[in-house]
């Protein structure tokens, strides 16, 4: 883990790095943020 100076002084390598992975795997970093929301329940009723 890093702390809050180390990654500031190291935003543009991260940037970097995950534009480039992005690039190598599309889609890959977006998914788990997709579909954690899909899990959950939506909606009234009993089963909210």
């Amino acid at each position: 883990m890093w702390g809050k100076e180390e990654r500031r002084t190291q935003q543009s390598a991260l940037k970097a790095q995950a534009t480039r992975f992005d690039a190598f795997v599309p889609g890959l970093r977006e998914a788990p943020r997709a579909s954690c929301p899909a899990r959950r329940a939506v909606g009234g009723g009993w089963n909210a």
